[in-house]
């Protein structure tokens, strides 16, 4: 490999991250939408141009599998496959694979594709299967934030407006003591670092937000052996996203975890008497039971959940 070759294989390498986090907010934009035709049109146009830059400059397996991952997003375009939270889930762990081979090329131009298993998982997505992923679990957990309300904006206050960088550094911090006190590889994509927002409303966004995140990591994000048999990167990726509409903050955290159990939050809502053991729920219902105070799916208290109080 001459240097102009390696030259533009590594200038794609390093456009390719900015990139991937680009389709990853465009899969939370279809999961928080109607999932209409026209939605799809931002995340075609990202994983085109990523299949077409990876072609180029001659990382055939990557625009290979690009290739497959747009024929899936027809499929879901056309309606053959609902947009299902399962199926975005699998469009994020499609991006997650994505990622970990354009980092361990960015570590080695010459490493070795390693597309087998998940393009046979894209080919069963096709048709509708989706390997290790539950239809009921929430994908998304969202907070709406009134900015009109007297607890975040107090009478006659002079608003100033702050970014989120000193949160989203505290979140990076969190993420990762937790992370290793739980001895889980965790890859965390924040959006929104630039937002804008009055001081009163970063303040009280920052206590929810660990809680949410550290949930995420201890809760959602199984441990490495988990997910090998569940055939998922070992590393669980965790999405922040903040942005800001005329009269609101909407704030979306995702992970790539196994999702919601009904069955084991009705056995721990029942074990600590929240509901009586008969007591007929939908799963709806079962699931809104974690918001409970004192509620935990967790056996033993430890020193980042158990009690109930996230």
């Amino acid at each position: 490999m001459d240097s102009f070759e390696r030259e533009l294989k590594v200038g794609f390498l390093e456009e390719a991250i900015p990139l991937l986090v680009e389709i990853e907010r465009a899969c939370l934009s279809l999961s928080a939408t109607s999932r209409a035709p026209d939605s799809l049109v931002p995340l075609f146009r990202l994983v085109h141009t990523f299949k077409g830059s990876a072609s180029a400059v001659g990382f055939t397996e990557l625009g290979k599998f690009a290739h497959e991952l747009e024929s899936f997003l027809e499929k879901i375009k056309t309606g053959v496959v609902p947009a299902s939270p399962a199926a975005v889930l699998f469009l994020l762990r499609c991006n997650d694979h994505l990622r970990n081979q354009v980092m361990d090329l960015l570590a080695d131009l010459e490493a070795p594709g390693n597309f087998s298993e998940i393009s046979q998982e894209l080919r069963n997505a096709q048709n509708g299967k989706f390997s290790g992923c539950r239809e009921n679990f929430s994908l998304t957990v969202a907070r709406e934030v009134d900015l009109s309300h007297p607890f975040l904006v107090a009478p006659n206050a002079v608003e100033k407006k702050i970014s989120l960088k000193l949160t989203f550094e505290k979140i990076r911090r969190i993420v990762k003591d937790t992370a290793l006190a739980l001895g889980k590889d965790i890859h965390l994509v924040l959006i929104g670092e630039g937002t804008q927002l009055d001081t009163t409303v970063v303040e009280a966004l920052g206590d929810p937000l660990v809680h949410l995140v550290r949930n995420a990591i201890d809760h959602g994000i199984e441990s490495a052996p988990v997910r090998s048999r569940a055939k998922k990167t070992a590393a669980g990726t965790i999405v922040l996203s903040v942005s800001v509409g005329e009269d609101q903050v909407l704030i979306d955290i995702v992970d790539n975890g196994g999702g919601m159990n009904p069955a084991d939050i009705r056995r721990a809502a029942t074990e600590r008497g929240i509901i009586l053991e008969d007591e007929i729920l939908t799963d709806n219902e079962i699931i809104h039971l974690i918001f409970r105070p004192g509620f935990s799916t967790k056996d033993e208290v430890t020193e980042i959940s158990g009690r109930g109080i996230g």
